[in-house]
């Protein structure tokens, strides 16, 4: 006759008590995050084209009318989104303009007969066509057009011979061309000319009249990349 020990006892089952340690479970739900998050952290690294950018351009001011050409400083603020509508070639670039629109008509004799002054702030939005791969190329011609809207003012006044009524607005459509070229993975620096036709009205208020800029300036990711940058530098 066998004799079981602990025969009059109730058994139940036991619970294992939490150690701190990572369970199987566990373990494999942190490789799982882990994998998404350096996944998604390679993809960001890939896609920095993708990014916002800002771009910093100078040059000069064309003033076109029936008075010889007017030629003066200019500048411009762009904040640009590269691949737009999931095309490559595309970039979208709102832009903040500032020129001085001036030119006169003096006699053989020197005196002033006709004269315009006035100082244009546009803010455009502006679409760029690149022709080639700026990735793969690391340079490309490139198409810009767009809308704009451009204020005129002056400190000392219109003066154009006390005749006309010169424009305090206008609604432009600029077009141009410009060119290219990667310097580094961030850095871009960007040539282009682009032409405004100005509505509804001439600007100085008497004969058909425009202007354009012929500009260069550099291209680069909004600060906010830069720091993050930084902070990896730093360790």
């Amino acid at each position: 006759m066998v004799v079981l020990k602990n025969a009059g006892r109730k058994s139940f089952p036991t619970k294992q008590k939490n150690s701190g340690k990572l369970g199987h479970c566990d373990l494999q739900k942190l490789m799982a995050l882990l994998f998404l998050f350096s996944s998604f952290k390679s993809i960001a690294q890939t896609n920095n084209d993708e990014d916002w950018r800002l771009g910093f351009m100078a040059g000069t001011t064309l003033y076109y009318s029936n008075m010889p050409l007017g030629i003066h400083a200019a500048g411009a603020l762009n904040v640009i989104k590269p691949h737009i509508l999931h095309n490559n070639n595309l970039t979208f670039r709102a832009q903040l303009s500032y020129g001085n629109l001036s030119a006169s008509y003096y006699s053989p004799l020197g005196q002033a007969l006709q004269k315009f002054n006035a100082q244009a702030l546009e803010l455009a939005l502006l679409t760029e066509y690149d022709i080639l791969s700026l990735e793969r190329m690391g340079f490309t011609p490139y198409l810009v057009a767009g809308v704009g809207l451009a204020n005129y003012s002056s400190n000392s006044g219109y003066n154009i011979n006390n005749k006309g009524t010169p424009q305090k607005s206008t609604i432009n459509l600029p077009i141009g061309i410009g060119f290219k070229i990667r310097l580094t993975d961030e850095l871009f620096v960007q040539m282009e000319y682009l032409h405004r036709l100005s509505y509804p009205e001439p600007i100085n208020g008497l004969q058909k009249d425009a202007w354009g800029q012929a500009m260069i300036g550099l291209n680069f990711p909004f600060p906010r990349q830069q720091k993050e940058i930084l902070k990896c530098w730093k360790g």
